[in-house]
C-alpha cells in the first residue's frame, strides 16, 4: 500500500502562544523609527536627559526617597500642587505621589522618550502596588522592585489607568501627570496653574549651557511668578561643567552669571523672602520660600 501523499496545505496550522512584549523597567526604549545599528553612548544626553540615570548615574543609597528629597519636609508635598521640572523618566515624580499624597503633581522634561517611558513606569508602579495600603513600605527610587513582581506585569500585561469623566483625580496614580514640553522656552501666562511647590533638581546647568545668563535668569523669573503665595522652590544650583560644551559650541567662561549668585539674584531681584541651605551629602542644595 502507498503512502499518502504529505500534502502541507491540508495540515492544521500550529498554534503559536505568544508572550505578551516585555516591559523594561527604569531604563528608556526609543521608538523603532529613532533605532540604528550603533549603540548610544552613554553621556551624550545634551540636555542632561541621560537615559536610566536613576539606575546608573544617581543611586537611592541608604535614602528613603532621594537624599535631596529627605531633607525636605513632607509638608510642602502633602496636599500640595508640585511642580517637578527636568523629571527625567519620573522617578522621583512618582516616589513622591506615592509617599506624601500630593493633591497634584506634574513631570515636565524635554525628551519624548523619557516622558514616554515615565508613563510607562507610573503604570507599572500602579499595576504593581500593594493593594491593600496607601503607603508603600519602601520606595525603590530604581523601579526594579515593587510588591508584586516584575514578571506579572510581563506575563499579564499593565492595570488600565482609564477613567471617566467625571472622577475625581484624588488617589495614586490619578494624581500624577507627565508632559513632554521645553518649560523655558515661554515665560509664564497668568492663565497657567500655579504650584505650591516647585522642584529643579540636577537642571540648572543645563539651562545655561544651552540658554546662557539670559536663559538661566528667564527660568528663575518663570518659577517665582509659576508659584502660588507662599509656595517653596527648591533648586540644586550645579557647576557649569560639561566635558561635551565644546561639541555644542559653547563657550563656559563667557558666563557671568554664576551658581554663587543665584541666591542674590532670587532673593533682591525676584522678591522670594528666605533661602535656607539644606545642605547635601554632593554638593548645594537650597529651598527659597516665596512672598
Amino acid at each position: 500500500m502507498k503512502r499518502a501523499s504529505d500534502n502541507s496545505s491540508e495540515r492544521p496550522q500550529k498554534k503559536h502562544n505568544h508572550r505578551p512584549i516585555h516591559i523594561t523597567v527604569g531604563a528608556v526604549t526609543p521608538p523603532a523609527s529613532q533605532l540604528n545599528n550603533e549603540k548610544r553612548k552613554f553621556g551624550t544626553s545634551s540636555y542632561g536627559n541621560y537615559p536610566s540615570y536613576y539606575t546608573t548615574r544617581h543611586t537611592q543609597g541608604d535614602a528613603t526617597i532621594d537624599y535631596r528629597i529627605d531633607l525636605l519636609d513632607a509638608s510642602m508635598f502633602n496636599g500640595k500642587s508640585v511642580l517637578d521640572l527636568g523629571c527625567n523618566s519620573g522617578n522621583i515624580t512618582i516616589a513622591l505621589a506615592q509617599k506624601y499624597k500630593p493633591s497634584f503633581i506634574k513631570g515636565v522634561d524635554i525628551d519624548e522618550n523619557l516622558i514616554r517611558k515615565a508613563n510607562t513606569n507610573l503604570r507599572v508602579a500602579y499595576s504593581l502596588r500593594d493593594p491593600n495600603t496607601k503607603e508603600p513600605k519602601h520606595i525603590d527610587l530604581a523601579l526594579q522592585s515593587h510588591y508584586f513582581p516584575k514578571c506579572l506585569s510581563n506575563l499579564y500585561g499593565l492595570l488600565p489607568m482609564a477613567v471617566p469623566p467625571t472622577f475625581e483625580h484624588t488617589e495614586f496614580p490619578w494624581t500624577v501627570e507627565f508632559e513632554t514640553v521645553d518649560w523655558t522656552e515661554y515665560p509664564y501666562n497668568p492663565n497657567e496653574q500655579q504650584y505650591d511647590t516647585i522642584l529643579a533638581l540636577s537642571l540648572t546647568k543645563w539651562i545655561q549651557l544651552h540658554g546662557g545668563d539670559k536663559g538661566i535668569k528667564s527660568f528663575f523669573k518663570k518659577v517665582h511668578d509659576s508659584l502660588s503665595r507662599g509656595g517653596s522652590f527648591v533648586v540644586e544650583p550645579q557647576e557649569l561643567k560639561y566635558t561635551g560644551a565644546k561639541k555644542l559650541n559653547l563657550d563656559v567662561d563667557n558666563f557671568k552669571f554664576l551658581p554663587e549668585q543665584y541666591n542674590d539674584f532670587l532673593m533682591n531681584k525676584l522678591g522670594f523672602k528666605k533661602c535656607l541651605d539644606l545642605g547635601a551629602p554632593k554638593g548645594t542644595f537650597y529651598l527659597f520660600l516665596h512672598i
